[in-house]
């Protein structure tokens, strides 16, 4: 079953709040003032954004139960 919770890492939510202000403000100023300039920092705002998302997503996991199988830990537990 899934999850409500958003499947992001706890330690993500400072970086995320930064890139999404740092984001909506390169949107805001292509709005405002539309230019080439504006145009590819909103665009580079939403690469970084989009790829601190991928990078924090901590997805719900379900490890296999039989038995003579090798598993790596992946989050270090």
């Amino acid at each position: 079953m899934l999850s409500p919770r958003l499947p992001l890492a706890k330690q993500a939510w400072a970086e995320l709040s930064l890139s999404t202000a740092a984001f909506l403000t390169a949107g805001f100023g292509l709005v405002i003032r539309p230019s080439a300039i504006t145009a590819v920092l909103a665009a580079f705002m939403g690469t970084v954004w989009a790829a601190l998302m991928l990078f924090f997503r901590d997805p719900e996991r379900h490890p296999p139960s039989e038995l003579g199988i090798f598993l790596a830990p992946a989050d270090g537990r």
